[in-house]
């Protein structure tokens, strides 16, 4: 699993989230996010932004995974 998908998994986890909920909340289907999750497909830049927004994320931690997409490793 790679950077953004790790953690959106980890932070759903975290919090106690379905995949249900975290997809209504994102306007996506649960299976998208599964997908999204388990790296059988990528969220568009726009969802990204949508993501880190919904999960509170720190400017550290967007830089972090950007730095991680750099390296080829998303």
């Amino acid at each position: 699993m790679d950077g953004i998908c790790s953690m959106a998994d980890k932070k759903r986890k975290d919090r106690s989230y379905t995949q249900d909920f975290v997809a209504r909340q994102l306007g996506i289907t649960r299976q998208t996010l599964s997908k999204w999750e388990t790296g059988l497909s990528r969220p568009s830049y726009e969802m990204l932004q949508k993501i880190f927004r919904f999960y509170d994320c720190s400017q550290k931690e967007v830089a972090e995974l950007f730095k991680t997409i750099g390296n080829g490793k998303m």
